[in-house]
């Protein structure tokens, strides 16, 4: 399983979110900014099965396109004038638009409510406990993981009171999409990588099922979500090669 983070053009999202709609790829949606489009954007996630990449790709290069935009930009004071205290504004023509695109491995994904216990990580994961893994970590490298929660509105608070009573560190966005389509909330929490389960179940516990229409179950979903409830959270566990505290 992969889990996509596209960085998109603002304008582009609706279109983005109802081509996914269409072919049945769930996304959560974060209204962001920053520079890797030059202006205003949306971030999308996207938990996709492997087969479904290459979908999610084609309708991310058909709804989101390049264009010619103008941004300001200040020319430097001339030399030869010196009572010329600084530059003008000029336009200058850029391209801007399309997509960029981070693909993550998923190491364990789960849907999780308060009434069903922790799926068992699988034998995958299982087989590599960590003190092997720190026989073959990079010199320096934390043995972290990154845990990305959505979660609905109404259990974020308590969620987020008890990792923090836990002494987890997270980040919280306020975010909207397919996984219960409505407002919900994002938590990114970074755990070592020992204390995985431990996270998921303080998570588990301070959420409930919510109700909703039944969605069939696929490969990527495991016990948790029943007919006639959404799950309390749904759950991705990727890998972190390493941990920098700058």
């Amino acid at each position: 399983m992969q889990l996509l983070v596209a960085v998109v053009q603002a304008v582009d999202a609706d279109s983005l979110i109802q081509g996914l709609s269409a072919k049945a790829i769930r996304a959560t949606r974060i209204d962001s900014v920053g520079s890797f489009l030059a202006q205003g954007n949306v971030t999308v996630l996207m938990g996709l099965e492997e087969p479904q990449v290459e979908q999610a790709l084609a309708v991310l290069a058909e709804t989101c396109r390049t264009r010619r935009s103008y941004v300001s930009t200040m020319t430097p004071g001339l030399p030869d004038a010196p009572h010329i205290s600084s530059g003008v504004l000029v336009p200058l023509e850029v391209e801007v638009g399309g997509a960029v695109v981070f693909s993550l491995p998923v190491e364990r994904f789960l849907t999780l409510s308060a009434g069903q216990p922790l799926p068992p990580a699988p034998p995958a994961a299982a087989r590599q406990p960590a003190s092997e893994q720190a026989a073959i970590a990079p010199e320096g490298a934390n043995l972290m993981k990154l845990v990305v929660a959505i979660l609905q509105d109404e259990d974020a608070d308590r969620v987020s009171d008890a990792l923090l009573g836990g002494g987890y560190r997270l980040t919280r966005l306020k975010t909207q999409g397919g996984f219960f389509r409505r407002g919900n909330a994002t938590l990114l929490i970074g755990v070592d990588a020992v204390r995985v389960d431990d996270a998921l179940e303080t998570i588990r516990v301070n959420c409930r099922s919510g109700r909703g229409e039944a969605r069939p179950p696929h490969a990527g979903h495991q016990a948790g979500a029943q007919a006639g409830a959404q799950a309390g959270a749904t759950v991705f566990v990727v890998d972190v090669s390493q941990v920098f505290n700058l």
